[in-house]
């Protein structure tokens, strides 16, 4: 199924009515809609959610009351976070919709098919749902900047430059670099890339998502990627591609005048 906002806020659906095509809220003041794959929640201007769509799966059990300010998903099931850091989770118990952490300050979360990972304050994960995607198994340390998924692992950046995986051991979740430096991790579905501060990339995961064959040299920017292959620019536009050939991995111009991907 699919959902539209309109400039006013209100809510359009169509397709499966059973998934999502049908029973959306009536009323206006919307301004973003969130989807699993069997349901939606759009998020109201005062921060109050609505949910319809395939109970089980998120379609109904959205928290009440207001004050929500960002929403994630997995495949089955959603989490809200409010303005106090607070989480909310609701639809499939084993896919993220519980479990989440009763604690407040969380800032950011991510997730893969079937697990969700959120960050709080002080730099501390927290990670529930699926233990095989990554539901359990977040590093217990604190001082990290940010999270980043694929579909089956996670990869946290922490404040010294050193990365932590979990998750799916064959898809990025272990592997990852044991060096430091690192400034900032990219993924495909089934695999990580970590650009460290020298702007040389190192990769890890699934080889049919991009694990194999990252360039060897240094001096790259920024990384981009598909769902099973990466592409790396440098600050002249010269660009390097590695992954599944069909997915981009190779066939990047050698011209060097790039100034981004898309």
């Amino acid at each position: 199924a699919f959902a539209a906002l309109t400039a006013e806020g209100r809510i359009v659906s169509w397709g499966q009515p059973l998934l999502g095509g049908s029973g959306g809220p009536a009323d206006a003041g919307y301004r973003s809609i969130f989807s699993s794959r069997s349901a939606f929640c759009a998020l109201r201007a005062d921060g109050s959610i609505r949910a319809w769509g395939e109970p089980a799966w998120g379609g109904s059990g959205a928290p009440l009351g207001n004050g929500y300010v960002l929403v994630a998903s997995t495949q089955r099931a959603f989490a809200a976070v409010n303005a106090a850091g607070n989480i909310q989770a609701w639809g499939d118990a084993l896919r993220g919709g519980s479990g989440a952490p009763e604690l407040a300050g969380h800032t950011s979360i991510a997730s893969t098919m079937f697990a969700f990972a959120a960050l709080d304050t002080l730099g501390a994960v927290s990670a529930w749902g699926d233990e095989d995607y990554g539901g359990s198994g977040a590093p217990v340390s604190w001082g990290y900047l940010n999270i980043v998924s694929n579909d089956h692992a996670f990869a946290a950046l922490h404040s010294d430059g050193y990365i932590s995986t979990w998750g799916d051991t064959s898809n990025g979740g272990a592997g990852g670099p044991t060096s430091t430096g690192f400034v900032s991790i990219f993924s495909t579905s089934g695999a990580f890339a970590a650009l460290n501060a020298s702007g040389s990339i190192v990769s890890w995961g699934s080889g049919v998502s991009g694990s194999n064959a990252a360039p060897t040299d240094a001096g790259y920017v920024h990384v981009y990627s598909t769902a099973d292959a990466f592409t790396a620019i440098k600050a002249d536009g010269t660009l390097a591609s590695w992954g599944k050939p069909w997915s981009g991995g190779v066939g990047a111009p050698t011209h060097g005048k790039c100034a981004q991907v898309f």
